[in-house]
């Protein structure tokens, strides 16, 4: 919320400094706004209007405040520090889902099950041994012949990442 905040404050500078300044850019000679137009008299019409400056503003300025947030140098605003995860002051339930993906699987090669995956949307691996599977573009690297998986090691591991 503070990010919002420190945005809108200078979103209204901009703006504020826009209109004091009134460069000939975006107002006219009296003072009113130019319109909005490519190609036409330059006196009447621009290609940044005041409506088109406010827009690109806000935008330019969130983007601004996010850059100095993630420095650090804005005060009260704290980016996501690595620290530590305690388990203990965990609920029973966030402590077994935040374990959930910690089990340890055997050394070997694992391969993405692309069909599986995209039916229920959670990536599906299957184990296929502590060898080098068989692929396409495996064969030419090694000059020993490779061995074959036996349908025996394939397991199937699903892993929540």
């Amino acid at each position: 919320m503070k990010l919002l905040l420190y945005a809108g404050v200078l979103y209204l500078a901009g703006v504020a400094a826009l209109l004091l300044l009134q460069p000939t850019l975006v107002f006219r000679e009296d003072g009113s706004w130019k319109e909005f137009g490519v190609g036409r008299d330059p006196n009447h019409y621009t290609w940044i209007p005041l409506w088109l400056f406010a827009i690109l503003w806000a935008m330019l300025s969130y983007m601004i405040i996010l850059m100095f947030a993630g420095a650090n140098v804005l005060p009260g605003i704290d980016t996501v520090s690595e620290e530590p995860l305690d388990l203990n002051s965990l609920s029973p339930r966030k402590r077994a889902k935040a374990l959930s993906g910690l089990e340890e699987q055997p050394p070997g090669y694992y391969m993405l099950n692309v069909g599986e995956s995209g039916a229920k949307g959670i990536p599906k691996y299957v184990y296929l041994g502590p060898a080098a599977p068989n692929l396409i573009y495996n064969q030419g690297l090694s000059s020993q012949p490779s061995l074959p998986v036996p349908s025996s090691s394939l397991q199937s591991v699903e892993t929540n990442e």
